[in-house]
């Protein structure tokens, strides 16, 4: 069973933003995507 509403989340293509360094999914924290800026990476949930 998938934790992504694929009706409207906008990772569901496969495609994240263009600023965003990294994206995925873990198992127990869900779906995250990543900035980063400079030597500093941001990983939002």
């Amino acid at each position: 069973m998938s934790i992504i509403d694929t009706g409207w989340h906008p990772l569901v293509d496969g495609h994240p933003p263009a600023w965003a360094s990294g994206w995925g999914q873990e198992r127990r924290q869900g779906v995250f995507i990543e900035f980063t800026l400079g030597d500093v990476t941001q990983r939002l949930r």
